[in-house]
């Protein structure tokens, strides 16, 4: 059960920015390239999000996202791994605020034959989101 859940809620306020944003992985359902030591830089333009990832296993990755409404993504992505093998995969996954304003993306992801579910936590914040564009939300799953 997930309890003070954020997420935006204010009609004004058209989507979340990434533009600039890194995150690392915080948890993950199945073994993989990616892991604690991989970072994820994010650029914005519009409701296209494009990026770049590395670390640990992975030498060299890309991907290229499209925002889905206010708090949702769908991403394509491809990397270089420390095997010499190129790894491909495709996720969608939501976007939420946590208590102290960074952004968490949590993404159900397919690997080539993988498939499994990640939390990955902003890092690096140089701000928080203000209070009046969000609001607390409970969900059970």
């Amino acid at each position: 059960m997930y309890t003070g859940l954020r997420l935006f809620a204010k009609k004004d306020l058209k989507m979340i920015i990434l533009a600039n944003k890194k995150f690392r992985l915080t948890a993950n359902s199945n073994v993989r390239d990616i892991g604690t030591n991989t970072i994820f830089t994010l650029n914005q333009e519009g409701d296209l999000l494009v990026g770049k990832y590395e670390g640990g296993k992975v030498l060299h990755g890309n991907f290229l996202a499209k925002l889905v409404g206010h708090s949702a993504f769908e991403k394509h992505f491809h990397h270089y791994n420390n095997k010499g093998a190129l790894v491909s995969g495709v996720s969608k996954g939501t976007i939420e605020v946590l208590p102290d304003g960074r952004l968490r993306l949590r993404e159900f992801w397919n690997e080539d034959s993988k498939d499994g579910d990640a939390i990955y936590d902003e890092v690096n914040a140089s701000h928080s989101i203000p209070q009046e564009y969000y609001f607390n939300l409970s969900l059970n799953k």
